[in-house]
């Protein structure tokens, strides 16, 4: 949340790109203007010396300028607008420009209603509700992004709260703990096999969450992970930007790289998942007030935020390399201007001429500003 006021300060503010082209045109002028006196003290020829200035100026500063300051922009905007996202100026544009983690959350990745539990099959002789208890109090001790299933379930069956001793995250896709002095193992089918549990036949589902009581098998939670386009997009935008990682922050002991990988066809190795002690103390950071805001959300979603960043970064890329086409071009013509007024040849500062030199520096510069549609 912030005020307006401050966003529109920090939007319209010029950027340093803009700077510098600013300070260029005073220097391009000042060289400008003595290539005419040179050229007219030389040949003495005042209209020469007023060819050779107004030409120079023009070739000191290319019509590239123009599409690579505001182009990019403009191209970024239009994109980002879509998903209710704008930029707070370059501020925004240089604060997510450096080597960045970003933050990722069970919400993120699936938000309030696309987890959904399909059913639950009890083995053993174990009563189901002292099971569907034990387990609940596991995910919830976790900080599982599951919780919510886990606690209608528990409520739907009247069933009793338990608290967690020795709680473990094993990072294989599974957690382990004691409750009412009983080990309760909770995880994939692969986890409970590796831990030398006795998995019947017939009990493999896609996406689900296994439980072994005092090395038991006891049931398994059928659950449907639902994936948004936001989701996706967003995490796959993420996980192929260089210098940009994403950092799991949630305890969800489902989600492990194999299991982001092959629900969201990402590179599972650009993911950073960190222990469950430091993703606690992540998810517990608190943002001071007086933290600069780098970007205006308006719309829900992974996409919207992932998009913001690495449009920034891409918009920063595009804007200095346009600023050395731009500087490279400027320089160029006027050293020729130079070079021409020395010489006195006057036949070749021809409108033609001029056109063409700035038609060459516009392809590149205009070929730059595209670099902000590759997110």
């Amino acid at each position: 949340e912030g005020q307006v006021e401050d966003f529109m300060d920090h939007y319209e503010e010029p950027s340093r790109p803009e700077k510098v082209m600013n300070a260029y045109a005073l220097v391009a002028l000042a060289v400008s203007i003595t290539s005419g006196v040179l050229g007219g003290v030389l040949h003495e020829s005042v209209s020469f010396g007023v060819q050779v200035a107004s030409v120079s100026l023009l070739a000191a500063l290319p019509v590239t300028s123009f599409i690579t300051l505001r182009r990019p922009m403009a191209i970024l905007e239009k994109r980002l607008h879509k998903l209710g996202a704008v930029l707070c100026g370059w501020r925004g544009i240089s604060g997510m420009s450096h080597k960045v983690l970003f933050p990722i959350s069970h919400e993120d990745l699936f938000p309030v209603g696309t987890c959904k539990l399909n059913g639950v099959k009890f083995y053993g002789s174990r009563n189901p509700d002292q099971v569907v208890a034990y387990c609940t109090a596991m995910v919830r001790a976790d900080g599982s992004g599951l919780t919510p299933l886990f606690d209608q379930l528990l409520t739907s069956r009247n069933g009793r709260h338990y608290d967690v001793e020795n709680l473990r995250a094993y990072g294989n896709g599974g957690i382990g703990g004691e409750v009412c002095g009983e080990s309760v193992l909770l995880g994939s089918v692969a986890f409970l096999k590796d831990m030398g549990v006795e998995v019947p036949s017939g009990t493999n589902v896609a996406q689900a969450v296994y439980a072994a009581i005092d090395g038991e098998f006891a049931c398994v939670f059928a659950i449907n992970y639902g994936k948004t386009r936001s989701a996706t997009t967003g995490l796959r935008t993420l996980c192929g930007y260089r210098g940009l990682r994403p950092v799991l922050t949630t305890g969800d002991f489902i989600l492990t790289e194999g299991f982001l990988r092959n629900r969201f066809s990402v590179n599972g190795r650009r993911i950073c998942f960190p222990d469950h002690n430091v993703r606690a103390e992540l998810a517990a950071v608190q943002v001071p007030e007086q933290t600069p805001a780098l970007a205006l959300i308006t719309t829900d979603g992974l996409a919207s935020y992932a998009f913001a960043v690495t449009g920034a970064r891409a918009l920063r890329t595009a804007s200095w390399l346009g600023v050395g086409i731009h500087l490279a071009g400027g320089i160029v013509g006027l050293v020729m201007m130079l070079i021409l007024a020395a010489l006195g040849e006057s036949q070749l500062l021809t409108p033609s001429n001029l056109f063409l030199y700035e038609l060459i520096w516009m392809i590149p510069g205009f070929l730059i500003t595209e670099w902000t549609r590759s997110l």
